[in-house]
């Protein structure tokens, strides 16, 4: 265990569940806890003997494993009469304790319904019409959630959404000092009463994010993955600061990073089940999360905006640079991150993407703002040391991060610097030239491509480009006769004459390239050259070629 040394690798124990299941609601009393604003029955469970534990609420998804799910199923889909009660059987082998409807369908046969349910355990409810799903799931949570705290834990008292009363209410039910942080860790909320000496939490608050020395230990000794990932909680025994005795552990939105929870001991040790009740904390933390970044969403778009306009060229006032986070800043690079296929990274994609980013520039310790713009997510950055190695070891962390968070190759691009954001738009450009180039050359692969070391890719790519549209004047057709050749006779003379000249024309290191004797290669550049009059010894008709080639 560590001694709280700076530095010193802390422990970080996966604290067990110990909640017990007679303290949460059932398939028998899940519809009266929750009241009939929210859901009314359509099928009754008699006897608790038979009814189901609840744990949670989830949107059903018929591709999901649900063995072993004990969620209430959300059906947001419009059911035939005979739908429901296929899906309660099929669900009979299952932990499901019941389904919510958003109608009950005309010429539903309720009495076979009820049987299965009394059969199954599994109850059949339904919202009442106009009430809004999302309304649905965040009460439901937060009746799950809530269940077994102290009558004052969260307190009706906290409308939904009120992050920084939750906090104080938290703080009370839990024992201990509490920060609330979002995905991008940046500081929601606090309580207020706190007698005791933390930097940590100080400078926290100050700057309203998480210390960069946090960010680095947690990356470093592997707890901010398990934070992306999974629901522990996670007891800390040091850290930066010479830190007291802390706990930390998600908050998840629909099994997704939705950000965190501190729990710091002050001057009185805090409750010997604390790992318990930060687990139910973080359970009641949800609903208002969600609340308060839907409350927030405005906030958001006015950043967008000011990105948006900073990226075009625009001008931006000092107050919004002062929102996006970069008045301070002086030297600024672009990082983009796009999917490496055809198809665009949708809006809960993008959200992740941007979860991600805003985590890797914080254990950089790199100023940023981050934003998701067209099929995009773009990052201007900040970082300490603004040399062009200093970018490129960051977006090697963006591209490996985000690559665990989507599970799907990306395309990164990394400009060069410039010294002012007015010059933004011109670091757009290079991003465009890059993804383009990406997008070309290595489809649905993850890549990083920096300007540093492609800029010369990314001109022989333009002479290209201009020397297929000046052929309409100046004609050169080999290379089109070439490639058609191959098409015809199925032969390979277009990738034979391009490694030749991308190894340079040295034949031994081109001929392993291509898997070929050196004899069967010189073979064959000499029938490139009988069949399509290409001069081989020409260093203008060489790079011609080349430059083709590319395309």
């Amino acid at each position: 265990m560590a001694t709280g040394e700076r530095g010193q690798v802390a422990s970080a124990r996966d604290l067990p569940d110990r909640r017990t299941s007679d303290a949460l609601p059932t398939s028998r009393t899940f519809a009266s806890m929750l009241g009939s604003g929210f859901v009314y029955p359509v099928t009754t469970i008699g006897h608790e003997s038979t009814a189901r534990d609840v744990t949670g609420v989830a949107i059903f998804d018929p591709k999901s494993d649900l063995s072993a799910s004990r969620d209430v199923q959300l059906w947001l889909s419009q059911p035939e009469h005979g739908d429901v009660t296929r899906l309660v059987a099929s669900l009979a082998p299952s932990t499901v304790p019941g389904i919510v409807l958003d109608h009950v369908p005309e010429l539903f046969d309720v009495a076979a319904a009820q049987r299965l349910t009394e059969e199954t355990g599994i109850a059949v409810w339904c919202k009442p019409e106009g009430v809004p799903w999302i309304q649905v799931l965040d009460e439901a949570r937060l009746v799950v959630a809530t269940v077994g705290m102290q009558p004052d834990a969260v307190g009706s008292t906290v409308a939904l959404g009120d992050v920084h009363r939750l906090a104080d209410s938290l703080a009370d039910y839990l024992g201990g000092a509490v920060i609330i942080e979002d995905a991008r860790l940046s500081v929601l909320s606090y309580s207020i009463d706190w007698v005791g000496n933390d930097p940590g939490r100080d400078a926290a608050i100050l700057m309203r994010s998480m210390p960069g020395e946090w960010v680095g230990y947690l990356e470093s000794i592997g707890v901010l993955e398990r934070l992306r990932t999974t629901e522990d909680v996670i007891e800390l025994d040091g850290g930066p600061f010479l830190e007291r005795r802390r706990y930390i552990t998600p908050i998840r939105l629909d099994r997704q990073f939705g950000g965190v929870i501190w729990l710091a001991e002050g001057d009185s040790p805090l409750p010997v089940d604390a790992a318990d009740r930060l687990r139910v904390a973080a359970a009641a933390a949800t609903p208002h999360l969600r609340r308060h970044m839907e409350l927030d969403a405005s906030e958001r778009a006015a950043k967008t905006s000011h990105m948006r306009a900073l990226l075009a060229g625009e001008p931006v006032s000092r107050s919004d640079i002062e929102e996006l986070g970069l008045s301070e800043v002086s030297r600024v690079a672009l990082i983009v991150i796009r999917n490496s296929e055809a198809a665009d990274l949708d809006d809960r994609q993008k959200e992740r993407l941007q979860n991600a980013v805003a985590l890797s520039c914080r254990a950089a310790q790199a100023s940023y703002a981050v934003s998701a713009i067209g099929n995009g997510v773009y990052c201007i950055a900040a970082p300490r040391n603004t040399d062009d190695r200093n970018s490129t070891d960051l977006a090697e962390a963006l591209l490996a991060s985000c690559s665990r968070t989507l599970r799907t190759p990306l395309h990164v691009a990394v400009t060069g610097t410039v010294d002012s954001l007015a010059d933004l738009s011109l670091l757009r450009t290079q991003a465009d030239l890059m993804l383009e180039s990406l997008r070309r050359h290595e489809p649905r692969r993850s890549r990083v491509m920096t300007m540093h070391g492609s800029a010369a890719a990314l001109l022989l790519d333009r002479f290209a480009e201009a020397a297929r549209d000046l052929q309409q004047v100046v004609r050169y057709d080999k290379v089109d006769e070439l490639r058609a050749y191959d098409l015809a006779h199925g032969s390979e003379y277009a990738r034979t004459l391009r490694v030749y000249l991308t190894k340079n024309g040295h034949v031994p290191e081109a001929a392993r390239t291509l898997n070929l004797h050196t004899t069967s290669l010189r073979y064959r550049l000499r029938r490139i050259s009988e069949l399509f009059d290409i001069d081989l010894s020409s260093p203008d008709e060489r790079l011609l070629c080349l430059v083709l080639l590319r395309w």
